[in-house]
């Protein structure tokens, strides 16, 4: 970890006039190989394995040239979701996150507590922030508690329900990122955290290829599930369902989602209205966008 932090530039080599360039050690190999173990800790091993295996063996590249490309269309076809985020940031982007960790805790009834977490990024160049799952330790009075959050936003909190009095929270703690804590700040108990459930219009809107939805999920109150089941849909004007953008336990936070209809294997949607559909519970939230090709 230690030498791919001294990598300088991006992964991708923008300058191949020198084999001291293509083959830069820190970059190239150092931090090339936290990358693809920070994938494998995105993806699961499972789906990491079949990438590679479909990788080598994909008709068209075996024994023959292969581009970053074809890499990122496999792994999105084994994974089933978008890893463009990924890519752009640890491949064509430069650096790693660098995070202030702040927490609190508040006692809610009996032994169930709202742990209040927030994690905000050193501003960077590009990507100005990363876009990352990132998983937490907490230590309470009972036991010890793994859990992740999806980290999209510079400056980003989460209430996340817990059985037991957190005593100590740190994150990353098998070392699946490539980062540094660089500090830890106070926070209020509802500091960035939502309060009810709220759908937002997507931007930009009509759109082509791409379109970013954000919503808001306030604190469950049962924290055997790990948050709330979160479903998040788009439908046609007949009602059949064109994609799943979200379908998973979420906890209380605000979060955004890219929608593409090209990375999402949707290019076969023809130009019109769509409907998004926000449901976990009995809140449920419709609102229309339109796709213009």
């Amino acid at each position: 970890m230690s030498s791919a932090k001294t990598a300088k530039g991006s992964i991708y080599v923008q300058d191949i006039s020198t084999i001291a360039q293509i083959f830069n050690g820190a970059r190239s190999y150092s931090k090339g190989g936290v990358v693809l173990h920070m994938l494998r800790g995105v993806v699961g091993d499972e789906n990491f394995f079949r990438i590679l295996k479909e990788y080598l063996s994909e008709p068209g590249l075996s024994y023959n040239v292969a581009t970053t490309e074809d890499f990122q269309r496999i792994a999105e076809r084994v994974y089933g979701k978008s890893l463009d985020y990924f890519f752009k940031e640890w491949i064509y982007g430069e650096n790693y996150p660098k995070y202030t960790v702040g927490w609190n805790s508040k006692q809610i009834n009996g032994d169930l507590f709202h742990l209040t977490f927030r994690l905000k990024q050193n501003v960077n160049t590009n990507p100005q922030f990363f876009t990352m799952p990132v998983q937490i330790k907490i230590t309470t009075n009972k036991s010890t508690i793994f859990t992740s959050v999806f980290n999209d936003q510079q400056d980003q909190g989460w209430i996340i329900p817990i059985s037991g009095q957190p005593l100590s929270v740190s994150i990353d703690p098998d070392n699946w990122l490539l980062e540094d804590v660089v500090g830890t700040t106070e926070i209020e108990d509802r500091d960035n955290i939502p309060t009810k459930f709220s759908l937002s219009q997507n931007y930009p809107n009509p759109f082509n290829p791409e379109t970013t939805i954000e919503y808001t999920i306030p604190a469950s109150l049962n924290p055997s599930k790990g948050g709330t089941l979160v479903s998040l849909k788009i439908f046609d004007l007949l009602g059949r369902e064109a994609a799943t953008l979200v379908n998973e336990h979420k906890q209380a936070g605000n979060y955004k989602v890219t929608f593409n209809v090209e990375t999402r294997h949707a290019s076969s949607l023809p130009s019109g209205v769509y409907f998004y559909t926000l449901k976990t519970g009995s809140y449920v939230e419709t609102k229309k966008m339109i796709l213009a090709k």
